[in-house]
């Protein structure tokens, strides 16, 4: 199973549910480099005071208030709604989660204490083999015995649950807070005039605790400290690049706080579903990305949303005339797509594109164009919407000890089976734009893998009701698969009727899904979603972060060298 990595989001990160994108763009990144997620998280921000103040009005004037159970089970609401909330979030954009159940996982606490002892972490992995994330709630905890009690951790105790969990997974731990790190004041209480406060890199257990409980929860650091567990603070520039602080046994390091980067400039190429909610996404992280222009036809421009005043291009000359960094392609013109994009790419912007037919129209090649104007290409969003295909396949084609023999996927549209379509006419075209979307799709994964022109196995041809009788709960999906062979890698594409339980190779109906198989004779299930805005929004913003990291350390580096 791929590496499992804990990661905690505070509740001055989670301050409410309109922080849940911030929060899904942090986990998709760790998700797209192929780790397994436990995302702990603590209640809204405020929200255990809420639920604490209600229950001291009920208790008032009460000869028998309510007891510690009661009071654990209630409190903890406030981090399994965060919990579940973040689940939900991250399947509409296509990541597969689900919520865990303390009464199930623990922690488990002695009884009468809360002092944990550990967690399932057998149930977990297993968990993990199925989803991508697990939503972890934190400060909650069950007491270890058979009646298994509600208990809590102590204020703060995300913090807790989180090194506990890193513990028993023997996996590493993230705490996500609101600020880049520890700091050797406030930042935000600097007073002009004073010394620069100084993030501090590294810090050891010690220092850390005598910083005092305003970030870390101190039995948190204690636990680490005693199990010999080091973690990592870090703040929402997490996700493109900045650095943090690690908290353990080695000596405490200061950083002067050097200038903050420039936001990259950014062009958007389209304002549809999509583009608005890129768009949105962009907007909301002013510090790291600045829109300079839109490029969006007259058909889209039904009600954009007011912040777009001023940036708005007639043309793609226009648009690129506002000098970007990045251009970001979420057309659904594809000729237009793939022309803008090679202008973008030769006029010196990398570019991050999202669709897989503008992809495969452009000629030449969008990365050969991306090379000899020596920028770069991605376009995650154009296979498999957020399951991440492209790098998955490219990381197990990297592995030497046990190479990539070949690939199944199934990621495109329902053939003629899913039914509703209005004859056999309309029914043939929407199957043969299914296909052919498979066709592109394999022809980018074997790109990814490194493998030269694929040789194709003869299709099956097209027939009207291929799948009338198939049984109800099926879905009639295209099947397309790549293995190598010693004329080269065979490709093909078939139609299969998939249901709602997984099929041998782990298929299931309505989700996208990809199964890469080792020499060793190993297989790797991913699954997530695919179709529809919210999870091409979400692999397009992988893509825009990863540039966004990979600037970010070319920056460091520069700084570096220059010192």
């Amino acid at each position: 199973m791929s590496s499992i990595s804990v990661l905690k989001f505070g509740g001055s990160f989670l301050r409410g549910p309109q922080d849940l994108l911030a929060a899904v763009d942090v986990i998709y990144a760790r998700v797209r480099r192929g780790e397994r997620l436990i995302a702990v998280t603590s209640a809204f921000h405020g929200r255990t005071d809420q639920l604490e103040q209600s229950l001291a009005r009920l208790d008032a004037g009460r000869a028998t208030p309510s007891s510690e159970r009661v009071r654990a089970a209630l409190l903890a609401t406030g981090e399994v709604e965060t919990a579940n909330l973040l689940a939900a979030a991250l399947g509409r954009a296509g990541v597969s989660a689900v919520c865990a159940r303390v009464h199930r996982h623990g922690p488990f606490v002695g009884p009468g204490t809360e002092d944990p002892v550990g967690v399932d972490a057998e149930s977990l992995r297993a968990l993990l083999e199925e989803v991508s994330v697990i939503c972890f709630p934190g400060f909650a905890a069950v007491e270890d015995s058979l009646e298994r009690a509600p208990a809590l951790l102590g204020r703060g105790g995300s913090d807790l649950t989180a090194v506990v969990l890193g513990r028993d997974l023997q996996a590493p731990v993230t705490l996500v807070k609101d600020v880049e790190g520890l700091y050797t004041s406030d930042p935000a209480a600097r007073v002009a005039g004073e010394e620069s406060p100084r993030r501090l890199s590294s810090v050891s257990f010690e220092d850390a605790l005598a910083l005092g409980d305003a970030i870390l929860q101190p039995r948190a650091i204690r636990f680490a400290r005693d199990h010999g567990l080091p973690f990592d603070v870090v703040g929402p520039g997490h996700v493109a690049g900045a650095r943090g602080t690690t908290v353990h046994t080695a000596p405490t390091i200061e950083r002067t706080l050097s200038e903050a980067p420039r936001p990259l400039r950014v062009t958007l190429l389209g304002l549809g579903t999509v583009g608005t909610r890129v768009f949105a996404q962009l907007s909301a992280a002013p510090e790291r990305f600045e829109i300079v222009s839109i490029l969006a036809r007259e058909l889209e421009l039904d009600g954009p949303p007011h912040a777009t005043a001023g940036l708005l291009a007639g043309d793609i000359e226009a648009a690129l005339a506002a000098g970007p960094d990045l251009v970001i392609e979420a057309m659904e013109e594809h000729e237009l797509a793939a022309a803008f994009m090679a202008r973008a790419l030769r006029g010196g912007a990398h570019v991050v594109g999202s669709g897989a037919r503008a992809i495969a129209l452009a000629a030449p090649r969008l990365d050969d164009v991306a090379r000899e104007a020596g920028v770069s290409f991605t376009c995650s969003a154009a296979v498999g919407g957020a399951l991440p295909a492209l790098e998955s396949v490219t990381r197990a084609a990297l592995d030497e000890e046990d190479p990539l023999v070949g690939f199944e996927a199934a990621l495109a549209g329902e053939t003629s089976a899913a039914g509703a379509l209005d004859s056999a006419r309309t029914a043939r075209r929407a199957e043969a734009g299914a296909r052919g979307e498979m066709v592109v799709a394999l022809e980018l994964l074997a790109r990814a893998a490194g493998w030269p022109a694929l040789r194709w196995l003869p299709l099956d041809p097209l027939e009207d009701g291929a799948h009338a009788d198939a049984p109800s709960p099926g879905r009639a999906r295209f099947v397309g698969s790549v293995f190598r062979s010693e004329g080269g890698p065979v490709a093909n594409v078939e139609s299969r009727v998939l249901g709602p339980e997984p099929s041998p190779q782990g298929f299931v109906g309505p989700s996208n899904s990809l199964v890469l198989h080792r020499a060793s004779g190993r297989t790797e299930l991913l699954r997530g979603g695919g179709e529809g805005p919210w999870p091409i929004a979400a692999a397009i913003m992988g893509d825009v972060l990863s540039f966004a990291r990979r600037a970010s350390d070319e920056d460091a580096q520069l700084v570096t060298r220059r010192q």
